[in-house]
């Protein structure tokens, strides 16, 4: 069985419209849920790299946000980021960086139309995760 992601259209726009400020920089943030497998919260962060090959958030960011959703009853379950101008695949930067255990979603603007595409990465083997966009009429699977 295929592990999914599902993620809240007005979400989904937030990181969208973040991760197109940013260009050509790589846009970065965390997202957080009620359980492992659904965003329910944004926290776009800033890329401390300020680069277009690769992102780094603060430590700091990192533990504010992760109290926050601990209050909210809630869990830090995916991180995102932006790939201004290659595929939403991780690169080997991005594997080498991936130390926790959330869903890594990556959002392509190489082409006309954006790829958000999501990965569950572990001692450099990378899985393919479906992202579900969930809307108020139904959902729309992205990858």
């Amino acid at each position: 069985m295929s592990e999914a992601y599902l993620l809240a259209e007005p979400l989904y726009r937030i990181m969208l419209e973040q991760c197109r400020e940013k260009a050509p920089v790589e846009a970065c943030g965390l997202l957080g849920g009620p359980g492992p497998d659904k965003g329910a919260r944004i926290f776009p962060l800033e890329n401390l790299d300020n680069c277009a090959e690769s992102y780094r958030m603060s430590p700091q960011d990192i533990l504010s946000t992760m109290r926050q959703l601990d209050e909210e009853n809630m869990e830090l379950n995916a991180i995102y980021h932006s790939h201004p101008a290659t595929q939403a695949y991780p690169s080997g930067v991005d594997t080498a960086k991936a130390y926790m255990d959330v869903v890594y979603l990556i959002l392509s603007l190489r082409d006309k139309e954006p790829v958000l595409r999501g990965f569950r990465i572990h001692e450099g083997e990378i899985r393919e995760v479906t992202v579900t966009i969930t809307t108020g009429d139904g959902e729309v699977n992205v990858n």
